[in-house]
C-alpha cells in the first residue's frame, strides 16, 4: 500500500512540475516578424494574407444583406442546405450574444495583417522601395475597406491603425469605440493616402497575375461609397442613437448636428463621385 502510495505522489509532482513548465513561456520564441519578412516571397505571402479576409459580398452567405433583409424567402430545407444563418435575421432572430453573420473578428484579423505588413515590410532585403510602397498601399486600402464594413455593420468601432501586439497591457488591448464622425474621417483620410501614392496604379497592366489588386480608381470608387454612406441619414446626425454613449459620457453616434454640417457630409460625398467618375 505505502509503495502505491509513493507511486501515486510521484505521478502527481511528475505531472505538477510540467504544468508549472508549460506556464513558463522561453525567451527568444520566433515570431512573424522574424521569418515573414525575411525574403520577397515571404513577405508576398502576407500581402495576399492580407487581401484573403475581404468579404464575398456575392455570396449568400458571405453577405448577410442578400437574405437577411427579407426581399427574398427561403425554405428552411435550403436554408439548412446552404448553411446560411442570415434567414434567421430576416426572420427577426438575431442575437445579441453571439449574432448571426457577425464579421467582427475576421475583419480585425485582416486588419492586423496589413499593420504587421506595413511595419515590417521595410526590413525585407530583396525588393525595391517602389514595390514596397505600392505594398503598403494596397494594405491601406484594404485597411481603410474593413473599417468601412465594420461600421456599416455596428456604427462606431474601435480604429486599429497599429499591430498591438498580444503581450500589451489590457488598455491596449481593449480600446475604445470611437466617435461615427472620427471613424468616417480615418477611413477617408487613409484612402487619401492610397490615392496620393504615386506606386499604386491606374490600371492593371499584367492581368494574368494581378487582375484584382488595388488601384487608384478602386480607391477613389471606394472613396466615394464611403462619404455617400457617412453622409446619409442613418449615420449623418441620426437622432434615433442620441442617448448611446460610452463609459467615458462620449455620445459615439454624433445625434446632434446642423443642416450645414449635414449639407457638408453630402458636398464631400458628391466631390468624391465626381472625381471618381472622371
Amino acid at each position: 500500500m505505502n509503495k502505491i502510495k509513493i507511486y501515486i505522489l510521484s505521478c502527481l509532482s511528475v505531472l505538477l512540475s510540467a504544468s508549472c513548465e508549460l506556464n513558463i513561456v522561453p525567451d527568444n520564441i520566433p515570431t512573424i516578424e522574424d521569418h515573414a519578412f525575411s525574403l520577397r516571397k515571404e513577405a508576398e505571402k502576407v500581402l495576399f494574407t492580407c487581401y484573403r479576409y475581404m468579404p464575398k459580398d456575392g455570396s449568400l452567405n458571405g453577405n448577410v444583406a442578400l437574405l437577411g433583409a427579407g426581399e427574398l424567402c427561403i425554405s428552411n430545407v435550403f436554408r439548412s442546405y446552404l448553411g446560411n444563418n442570415s434567414w434567421y435575421i430576416a426572420q427577426g432572430l438575431q442575437k445579441a450574444e453571439s449574432p448571426y453573420c457577425a464579421q467582427w473578428n475576421n475583419l480585425y484579423k485582416g486588419i492586423a495583417y496589413c499593420n504587421i505588413l506595413i511595419e515590417n515590410i521595410h526590413t525585407t532585403p530583396d525588393m525595391e522601395d517602389s514595390e514596397k510602397n505600392r505594398w503598403i498601399g494596397e494594405v491601406e486600402f484594404l485597411k481603410a475597406y474593413y473599417h468601412f464594413y465594420l461600421i456599416r455593420m455596428y456604427g462606431p468601432i474601435p480604429v486599429m491603425d497599429r499591430y498591438v501586439p498580444v503581450n500589451s497591457d489590457t488598455e491596449e488591448m481593449h480600446p475604445y469605440r470611437e466617435t461615427l464622425d472620427s471613424c468616417f474621417n480615418y477611413v477617408t483620410e487613409t484612402l487619401d493616402k492610397v490615392i496620393a501614392n504615386p506606386d499604386i496604379p491606374e490600371k492593371i497592366e499584367n492581368e494574368a497575375e494581378e487582375l484584382g489588386r488595388v488601384t487608384i480608381g478602386m480607391a477613389k470608387a471606394l472613396k466615394a461609397k464611403v462619404l455617400v454612406t457617412a453622409a446619409s441619414p442613418l449615420f449623418n446626425g441620426n437622432t434615433d442613437y442620441e442617448g448611446i454613449a460610452d463609459n467615458r459620457g462620449v455620445k459615439i453616434f454624433n445625434p446632434v448636428k446642423t443642416v450645414e454640417e449635414k449639407r457638408r457630409r453630402w458636398a464631400q460625398a458628391a466631390e468624391a463621385c465626381k472625381e471618381a467618375i472622371d
